[in-house]
């Protein structure tokens, strides 16, 4: 895919911030919706692998003296960004926990989520054809990787608690973001209780749809009960970020540029995710739970009658009825002469076994049936 977005981003905000954080002592105090613009070219170092990544060590080494921290740290990122340079962006909170836990690094772990996130939100909007509005400097590595994925999105990084709870300030911005239907659009958020999307609502009128990457209420989570989905979204809220916290003032939303260090590692960090479009496979550890024991049966166990070897011949338990049926109740096993053909009789208690004539037609039998062997049978 053509990098066309990454390189005006790189040219048109990276840039011009570096210089005027430099100018100003690499402190916050750059106010991000007016940075210098620098339109001037420039050439890309070779020491990089990519040209963007050349273009912000360029920019680096012009701006910044020798032996500066800042530099040093900077230019060694720029080389190293592509062999495991990203883990010295990721945030120190919890990363030695998250390698015991997963058995991956730490950017790979959250990598996997936000790539999984937008492949979640790219097929809702294919399906419903809906607007994704991003709100908040937390999601800027959503909007990285949503561009990256061609999703549509509104990406506004002013938004923020105290700048939502203003319903004045609220209702401006979210004017400039020429949602032509609110109905047809969803609000992602990286949690926890979807306080900025009430206040939207309530700013506008209309109540978009909501998704959280954590929620308290299952059915707003992007992936509803996901372990740990509330420590997940929380790294995503300490990583590199270029701009501070907004805020109202005047009836407008106010924000800076954060300090040149956080502000170059948002940057390569914003490199990298454009370049790793796929996730790296995360199993996660699962210990094994014991079986539970069977639990003991409380239904009586059926008896299974046994059959005998010797054949038992009960003479007053059978009989031959005047209509040429034969009643038995016990296991027979009969060879008689009189009868036409040979009559086996092997079933369960009380059948009716019918379909045969006896030769003399009586129907009082008296020592002319025997049985295998060759026992006479009375009755």
């Amino acid at each position: 895919m053509s990098s066309g977005w990454l390189k005006k981003h790189i040219k048109h905000f990276v840039v011009p911030g570096i210089r005027a954080l430099a100018k100003v002592g690499g402190e916050c105090g750059v106010v991000s919706a007016d940075p210098p613009q620098w339109m001037g070219r420039t050439r890309p170092s070779t020491k990089c692998d990519l040209p963007e990544l050349g273009v912000v060590y360029a920019t680096v080494a012009s701006v910044l003296k020798k032996d500066d921290e800042t530099r040093d740290r900077a230019l060694a990122l720029c080389r190293t960004l592509f062999d495991g340079g990203i883990d010295g962006l990721m945030p120190n909170r919890n990363k030695d926990e998250w390698r015991e836990k997963y058995g991956i690094a730490m950017h790979d772990v959250m990598h996997a989520i936000l790539c999984n996130s937008v492949r979640s939100l790219r097929r809702r909007v294919r399906k419903s054809r809906l607007t994704v509005v991003l709100p908040g400097r937390d999601v800027w590595a959503f909007e990285v990787m949503a561009q990256r994925k061609r999703v549509p999105t509104v990406y506004d990084a002013r938004v923020s608690r105290a700048v939502s709870s203003n319903a004045e300030v609220c209702r401006g911005i979210a004017r400039g973001w020429n949602v032509a239907e609110w109905r047809r659009s969803l609000v992602f958020d990286t949690g926890f209780r979807g306080s900025i999307w009430r206040d939207i609502c309530a700013a506008t009128g209309e109540r978009p749809r909501l998704l959280l990457l954590s929620a308290d209420v299952n059915k707003y989570q992007l992936f509803p009960g996901h372990t740990g989905s509330r420590q997940k979204a929380l790294a995503f809220e300490y990583l590199p970020k270029y701009w501070t916290r907004g805020t109202p003032q005047d009836g407008v939303p106010m924000q800076h540029l954060n300090g040149l260090r956080e502000f170059i590692d948002a940057a390569l960090l914003t490199i990298w995710l454009w370049h790793h479009v796929s996730p790296r496979r995360v199993r996660v550890p699962r210990e094994s739970k014991p079986k539970p024991a069977p639990k003991p049966s409380t239904a009586t166990p059926a008896t299974t009658a046994t059959p005998t070897t010797t054949p038992f011949i009960a003479t007053d338990q059978w009989s031959i009825g005047g209509g040429g049926a034969l009643n038995i109740t016990n296991q027979w096993l009969v060879s008689d002469a009189t009868t036409t053909g040979g009559l086996v009789i092997d079933g369960t208690d009380n059948n009716a076994v019918t379909g045969f004539t006896w030769g003399g037609g009586a129907s009082v039998i008296s020592n002319v049936v025997t049985d295998a062997w060759g026992n006479a049978i009375t009755g």
